[in-house]
């Protein structure tokens, strides 16, 4: 943790970056702090004609607040560090502690998340929502309690509205309603969770002649497929993968190739054998229809996973069924 400090904060005046979007950011927090006042809006989006929400302004603006001049880029390296721990909880919850070091040493060490640590912008504050969202929906497998569920899409909600790229994160949600019981209960909570961060904008709206929800639908409806988006499951196993490991561990090329080759067969081999538990199988579904296909493709395969979902779940009950019936026997 503190060499994860140090690497985030060493020299650090000199080390921010000051381009168009830190400029328009810091100059945003600086005239809100000056009226003393919060806006109830965001950024404008790059690819359609809406809003992001206000929080990621919000926190730039306490921050100014309490350390003028350098508050904004001194928040995103607090960001930063908060994810070392979110990583450790993650590994600790998953598996034990000793996984959560080690995971939380590839973020402390992490080469791509120590230049975000000082790049002033929306974007760089993604990892430590997707980290909260996974790590909630971990406690959920643990636990089974609904209050995870609430957590989980709050800082949902919030991330989308700091940066829409979380919007394939939803799927998380949504194979806890697939998987387990409880589901009025879970989706209540996460109804609940997912409306409190929208309260800003929705405000905004209603005042500004819904302008966000306009241009929302508009995004949906027309001009999304103005925008490209790689989508193929070969971009991501033969371009994507390698290139975020070898950025986020500082490692060659070629070495993260074989990475990504070798826990795709670690994967197979125990899905093969039947060594993978229920919670391991959640996880690994959930990042390949995340990183695979994406909140663009994902209400297309909707109807296709409820089927092959329910599917599964049916052997999961089979599997613990014969598992109770081996152990009435014993006894």
């Amino acid at each position: 943790m503190l060499f994860g400090i140090l690497l985030r904060f060493y020299n650090f005046p000199k080390r921010y970056g000051f381009d168009f979007d830190a400029a328009r950011d810091s100059l945003v927090a600086s005239l809100f702090l000056e009226k003393l006042s919060f806006p109830l809006t965001g950024a404008a989006s790059s690819v359609a004609p809406f809003n992001f929400g206000p929080w990621y302004y919000w926190g730039l603006i306490i921050f100014e607040k309490i350390i003028p001049i350098y508050g904004s880029w001194i928040l995103i390296g607090i960001i930063s560090v908060l994810t070392i721990i979110v990583a450790y909880k993650i590994g600790e919850r998953l598996e034990n502690k000793n996984f959560g070091l080690i995971l939380a040493g590839i973020f402390a060490l992490s080469p791509s998340q120590i230049t975000l640590s000082t790049t002033l912008s929306n974007p760089s504050i993604i990892p430590f929502f997707s980290g909260l969202i996974i790590l909630f929906f971990v406690s959920y497998l643990n636990t089974k309690k609904s209050v995870h569920v609430f957590l989980m899409t709050l800082f949902l909600s919030m991330g989308i509205t700091i940066h829409f790229q979380l919007a394939g994160f939803i799927i998380f949600p949504a194979l806890i309603f697939l998987f387990y019981k409880n589901r009025f209960k879970n989706i209540l909570s996460a109804a609940l969770g997912f409306l409190i961060p929208l309260i800003p904008i929705a405000i905004y709206d209603m005042n500004n002649n819904f302008y966000n929800l306009k241009g929302l639908i508009f995004y949906l409806t027309q001009s999304r497929e103005n925008v490209y988006v790689a989508n193929r499951w070969l971009f991501y196993v033969r371009d994507f993968w390698p290139k975020f490991l070898s950025e986020t561990l500082g490692l060659n090329l070629i070495i993260s190739v074989l990475i990504v080759a070798s826990l795709g067969f670690l994967f197979l081999y125990m899905g093969y054998k039947k060594l993978l538990s229920k919670k391991h199988f959640m996880i690994i579904l959930a990042f390949i229809l995340v990183l695979f296909f994406g909140s663009k493709k994902i209400p297309e395969l909707t109807e296709g996973i409820g089927k092959a979902i329910r599917s599964i779940k049916s052997g999961f009950s089979d599997d613990e069924k014969d598992e109770t019936d081996k152990k009435d026997k014993s006894g």
